[in-house]
């Protein structure tokens, strides 16, 4: 399967797929710990541990990935850069996957109006 998007990543900024569901996984998939995520799609379940449920939850399609890495370094009281090779790697799998994608520019460009009073 081919990532799109750069290789690095730092630049791009990722958009959750609309084809996951999500919910927290329990003693179905085995003892992974409290932090575990399950994700499901139409063609398989993915079971994130606490480090990749942790970016998981970063992505939010506004956030670039060099964003995610500085705000998992700085929960973890490490730098930026400490944490930015497994940052990278974990967002490259979720791409692999096709749980996540790189927002385009024009994806990014539009607006959405939740209702009055809320945007």
């Amino acid at each position: 399967m081919r990532v799109t998007g750069s290789m690095d990543l730092n630049d791009d900024v990722l958009v959750r797929s609309f084809e996951v569901s999500t919910r927290r996984a329990g003693e179905d998939v085995g003892a992974v710990g409290d932090q575990a995520l399950l994700l499901e799609t139409m063609l398989g379940r993915y079971v994130l541990n606490a480090d990749a449920n942790e970016v998981w939850s970063l992505v939010d399609g506004r956030r670039q990935v060099r964003e995610i890495s500085e705000l998992v370094g700085s929960r973890r009281g490490l730098s930026a850069s400490e944490v930015t090779p497994s940052v990278r790697y974990c967002c490259l799998q979720l791409l692999e996957l096709r749980l996540v994608e790189v927002r385009t520019r024009s994806q990014g460009d539009q607006t959405t109006t939740c209702g009055p009073g809320l945007s």
